[in-house]
């Protein structure tokens, strides 16, 4: 019996290999379910996609050797389809993994986001209305990083914390890597969100009447949910918030602040 397995990961959409090797990034920006592909008779290893032309191979259907063999012709370049109870691939799951736009429990909506033009073209494809705003930095938002490294070993290490620094042959870090780590880069202040793409939208299930009360998992706003004395904070997640004509109006006087000093 063949006990080997592709794993997907969810969270980066990333396929690899029984041995874990990368195989590609299996992402259908389109959004297609497997039933819209079209059928070819007498074949129910693959199906067709009309709108990219492709050919959409089905890995719960086909044997793991003969698809990793499809997946070396086409250098990785090979659309795929495979169900959660699918016997041939393990599925690291995203607790964040946006869910069709049919299945949202209208009980207690939650809000998800999507980050970058890619996402959000997918979240439409998925069903939903994309209510579309612009990413922007926040200094209040920022944290701060120091690198050091053992110059012996060659082993990296990382502080947030202000309090502490890299001292050679000292105990101010000894807790976390032991002495002899020296410092590369003194501490530098970023902005912990990503902004490569300026964009990003809520997806909102359509048809909500306007008033509907939803909450925001991760808003887009640099609304501030904890900040620090030594400075910087992080940003408030599950944000009250309802539907008007499709956008979301977040509720900023029901946002909790909280202090942290140290």
């Amino acid at each position: 019996m063949n006990n080997l397995r592709f794993v997907y990961d969810e969270r980066t959409s990333c396929l690899y290999a029984p041995d874990g090797s990368f195989i590609k990034r299996a992402y259908c920006p389109k959004a297609k379910q497997w039933n819209q592909l079209a059928l070819i008779p007498g074949e129910n290893r693959w199906r067709n996609c009309a709108t990219c032309k492709e050919r959409v191979v089905d890995l719960d259907a086909i044997e793991v050797d003969a698809a990793l063999a499809m997946f070396h012709r086409n250098s990785g370049k090979l659309c795929v389809h495979a169900s959660e109870n699918s016997k041939n691939v393990i599925f690291l799951k995203d607790p964040n993994n946006v869910p069709p736009a049919g299945s949202v429990d209208l009980d207690s909506i939650q809000i998800h986001t999507a980050w970058g033009e890619e996402n959000i073209q997918r979240g439409f494809a998925m069903g939903y209305w994309p209510d579309v705003r612009i990413l922007k930095q926040d200094p209040k938002m920022n944290s701060r990083v120091s690198v050091g490294q053992n110059p012996t070993t060659g082993e990296v290490a990382f502080i947030h914390d202000l309090r502490l620094t890299f001292r050679k042959g000292t105990e101010d870090f000894s807790d976390s890597y032991g002495r002899g780590f020296e410092e590369l880069h003194a501490f530098t202040s970023y902005f912990p969100y990503d902004t490569s793409d300026p964009v990003a939208a809520y997806l909102v299930p359509k048809g909500l009447p306007n008033g509907t009360p939803v909450t925001v998992l991760h808003p887009i706003e640099n609304l501030l949910g904890v900040s620090w004395n030594q400075g910087g904070g992080s940003k408030a997640t599950n944000v009250p918030a309802h539907i008007e004509n499709n956008h979301v109006v977040l509720e900023l006087a029901k946002v909790k602040v909280s202090h942290v000093v140290g």
